[in-house]
């Protein structure tokens, strides 16, 4: 059995979020809490999800979406040794270096572009606001992770219309 921490962007993920009803039925889950959604801080949020990590026991995979993707990926940059970690589900990573990214997220401007230490499949948008699918597809390749385009779903968030994202489901069952 192993453990599920759940990642969530910036302005969290509101209660009819495809990830938050993930986390409301997933056994021996936990939510990274940050102390500022509205004012992303690299350092912060990075903190906060290495202390979640600390307290998790045995194998863990990660469900993260947005900024929460970037804040995985800084999180491995600096703190990751031997953590068993299964995988990683990264959902609509977006383009922390556009023009028009939100100046109130502080320290994302330069990610790392390095391999990911272990299997992780990058979800794909097609109309992203957030990330042109060129970008996204480059942000994924640069994390080793697979990328998979699933069509126009926007920044695949509440205003998506996912619901509960059947399809999610089954793309985190090819992760593990």
């Amino acid at each position: 059995m192993y453990s599920t921490v759940f990642v969530a962007g910036y302005g969290n993920s509101e209660p009819q979020h495809w990830q938050k009803l993930w986390f409301e039925e997933t056994p021996n889950a936990y939510w990274v809490e940050q102390a500022n959604w509205d004012k992303p801080n690299r350092e912060l949020w990075i903190e906060a999800l290495n202390e979640t990590l600390y307290h998790v026991k045995g194998p863990v995979l990660i469900i993260a979406h947005s900024m929460g993707c970037h804040t995985v990926v800084e999180w491995v940059n600096k703190y990751y040794t031997n953590q068993n970690i299964i995988g990683a589900l990264l959902v609509a990573p977006p383009d922390t270096q556009r023009i028009d990214f939100p100046k109130e997220i502080v320290g994302y401007e330069n990610p790392p572009m390095k391999t990911l230490p272990f299997k992780s499949i990058a979800v794909l948008s097609s109309n992203d606001p957030y990330a042109l699918l060129d970008r996204a597809r480059a942000l994924a390749a640069s994390w080793g992770s697979e990328p998979l385009e699933v069509g126009a779903y926007g920044h695949i968030n509440l205003a998506s219309n996912l619901g509960y994202w059947e399809e999610g489901k089954e793309i985190l069952k090819m992760l593990v």
